[in-house]
């Protein structure tokens, strides 16, 4: 299904005969910012994440829209109150993790519960409502794409939105539906008597809390809000390279120093960035976008990233209060990506049968988010979380675990050239084996164990990004990249000017 025909179908009315969030980890311990290793280490619990603050619009909003923007902003729609969608989205930080403190010792945001937390670092919803209906396989990108959230298990945006309301680690309201088709009755009947309710009236009809089911009202929240996610006032292209003359259309308002264009080479070019943070490669991207680039192919890769070890959830082990939402495996929880995706793709297709990653093949994918709002943040101080586990703290890491991944601290300093000795990462076996007595930079891959086969493919796409750390002159694209430490700083000052509201919106043209 294509993306005009999504919204055709979640914005209307006729939709209906047919969308996250955060008690402050206290811990100033840290991994390693280079190992990425270390002892898993109890994380204090403390309070709640302050309300979000309600801004003035930044564009003209329709009805819908507006409606939209109040329920992700309604605190009160948590079981108990206190939490809204816009919680662990805020703006200012690309509607990300808001905490810095959060973000430097965990990743993963705390829910309104106390004592319970996501086990993910929020993933941004900027230009998700771009992303296609999925996950499907896409022949172009050979690689599965589409859908939302990290594991893909929501189809699109108006689905996703609805998902956070009835999670138990995050606004934990009682889920009476499905994981596919969630419903909250709680949240059904708090909105008919919020100072918006006229504004459900005005889009779908004076009659609508009557007309329609609980079930087909809960769906009109979520089109809501994603109605207001596919607004310019969060897809806004507003950046700097949206104002240079690389922007579609150029704009010459802003041209990049030489740092920056030196980074945009290695970008689009050896260090191979676009080849899943790019939609320029996709031609069913590109039709929707008008050709604008979303730094997303919203497509899915193991890349290898190692576990948090300071990821709160690790300690989220009490299945007695929070059955639906605990962590019985405690330190042993592996996140499986795709491979724990409990909902079928559109097609049909299953990621696992009967235990979570008992389809190898799908294990270890997760979602490309976009780069786009990538060092979005209120103060230069602020720390963010990079990665679905929340793991790295910096752009600089991220680029430096990109480039040498299967490396060892005897292949540093880097001098411009890919190691001709990179660690073997398929299996635990030629990891240690290649490893030898060498020092890895990095930690394991989170799901490098022994009921894993890394190299297992599925048409054709092999599940670890380049294990055995190839360079790029061989087909590598992460782990052996051979980039300097100033080309790493080149592409983190890249990525800097894709921050939004250099510009006013300049938003799609449909």
């Amino acid at each position: 299904m294509s993306i005009a025909s999504w919204k055709r179908r979640h914005f209307v009315a006729a939709a209906l005969v047919t969308v996250v969030c955060g008690v402050v980890i206290g811990t100033l311990l840290h991994p390693s910012s280079v190992s990425g290793q270390g002892p898993v280490r109890t994380a204090v619990l403390n309070a709640p994440l302050p309300p979000p603050v309600l801004g003035p619009d930044i564009v003209p909003l329709t009805n819908v829209q507006k409606l939209g923007k109040f329920l992700i902003y309604d605190n009160t729609l948590s079981d108990p109150p206190g939490y809204a969608c816009a919680t662990c989205h805020i703006p200012s930080t690309g509607h990300t993790g808001p905490s810095s403190q959060v973000n430097a010792n965990a990743g993963p945001q705390p829910g309104v519960v106390p004592g319970r937390t996501g086990r993910r670092k929020p993933q941004t919803y900027n230009y998700a409502t771009l992303s296609p209906e999925g996950p499907y396989f896409d022949n172009v990108a050979a690689a599965w794409v589409g859908g939302n959230f990290w594991d893909g298990r929501a189809p699109d945006s108006a689905a996703q939105a609805l998902d956070p309301l009835v999670d138990p680690n995050e606004m934990a309201n009682i889920n009476q539906g499905t994981s596919a088709h969630p419903f909250s009755p709680l949240v059904v009947q708090k909105i008919q008597t919020r100072p918006y309710s006229d504004l459900f009236k005005q889009e779908w009809g004076p009659d609508v809390f009557t007309k329609y089911t609980p079930q087909q009202l809960y769906i009109l929240v979520g089109a809501a809000m994603a109605a207001f996610e596919d607004s310019p006032e969060v897809n806004s292209f507003s950046s700097k390279y949206d104002a240079s003359k690389f922007g579609v259309p150029p704009m010459h308002k802003y041209k990049l120093t030489a740092s920056e264009e030196r980074g945009r080479r290695l970008f689009f070019g050896n260090a191979l960035c676009s080849a899943c943070h790019s939609s320029t490669g996709l031609p069913v991207l590109q039709a929707v976008t008008n050709g604008k680039d979303t730094f997303t192919m919203y497509c899915f890769a193991n890349i290898g990233i190692p576990r948090n070890p300071l990821n709160p959830f690790y300690q989220e082990t009490d299945c007695t209060t929070n059955p639906l939402g605990c962590n019985a495996l405690g330190t042993n929880f592996i996140d499986l990506g795709l491979g724990g995706n409990p909902n079928p793709a559109p097609n049909g297709m299953k990621f696992f049968h009967t235990t979570l990653g008992d389809i190898p093949q799908f294990n270890g994918l997760f979602q490309a988010p976009t780069v786009r709002d990538v060092d979005k943040r209120p103060t230069p101080t602020f720390v963010k979380a990079y990665m679905h586990n929340g793991v790295f703290k910096s752009l600089k890491e991220v680029v430096h675990f990109y480039n040498t991944r299967n490396l060892t601290t005897s292949d540093l300093p880097l001098r411009g050239k890919p190691s001709k000795n990179p660690i073997n990462l398929t299996n635990p076996t030629t990891y240690a084996a290649s490893l030898g007595t060498r020092k890895p930079i990095w930690g394991p891959p989170e799901v490098l164990d022994p009921t894993s086969n890394l190299v297992q493919t599925y048409m054709g796409y092999v599940t670890l990004n380049n294990p055995t750390g190839l360079p790029p002159s061989q087909g590598g694209q992460v782990g052996n990249l051979g980039l300097t430490d100033q080309q790493e700083n080149d592409i983190v000052a890249f990525l800097k000017i894709l921050t939004a509201d250099f510009t006013k919106p300049n938003p799609i043209i449909h």
